[in-house]
């Protein structure tokens, strides 16, 4: 898909574009994933910094991943309910080139204002990374439900409320060419009296 998206050049449309930047985000974690499990199991080199790069490297592609569905949907939302040929509102492709880099960009930002008030390390009983707070901030939960609200909760409700938005309207177009359908169907009846010539 990523190879085909960047050889063609029919395929580069927004949608596909958001679409190769998301799948590039699931590459990246998996590559994150199988470098963790080595390293935990092998225990090898750093783990306390592996833990660290490990966390600010799941929440970055978390947070990537959601918020460029939340553009996609955004994107589609703008697509079906304003059909023009060209759409004002519809971004070029330099515009989504800058919007992707502050997905990146914003979704690091998060990561990093967590991890900058806590200290992970490898915890011996359970074979995990583990997280405490910092001296720096005496109440972790507060940060957390930030991070939770802007990484999950905010793009989790754009989407589910971009795809209602199209249910909507997909709803009341059908409505409006039944209604269509239906009085150009109807059958004309002619109000002129018989003619009495031909009685």
């Amino acid at each position: 898909m990523i190879v085909a998206a960047i050889c063609s050049t029919i395929l580069h449309t927004t949608t596909n574009v958001l679409i190769i930047n998301l799948a590039v985000a699931d590459v990246i974690m998996n590559f994150l994933a199988l470098v963790y499990l080595s390293i935990l199991f092998t225990r090898s080199g750093n783990i306390a910094v592996t833990c660290a790069v490990m966390f600010v490297g799941v929440e970055t592609l978390y947070g990537c991943s959601l918020y460029t569905l939340t553009s996609i949907s955004v994107h589609r939302c703008l697509v079906v309910t304003k059909p023009r040929p060209v759409h004002p509102s519809i971004p070029k492709r330099k515009f989504v080139t800058v919007w992707i880099v502050a997905i990146w960009a914003w979704s690091f930002a998060i990561a990093m204002s967590v991890h900058s008030v806590t200290v992970r390390f490898y915890n011996d009983a359970t074979c995990q990374c583990d997280i405490t707070s910092s001296p720096k901030l005496d109440d972790l939960h507060i940060l957390h439900a930030s991070a939770l609200m802007l990484l999950y909760v905010v793009p989790i409700c754009v989407i589910v409320g971009g795809y209602f938005r199209i249910y909507v309207h997909i709803r009341r177009h059908n409505r409006r060419l039944k209604n269509k359908f239906q009085t150009e169907m109807r059958p004309v009846t002619s109000c002129n009296p018989p003619d009495a010539t031909n009685r």
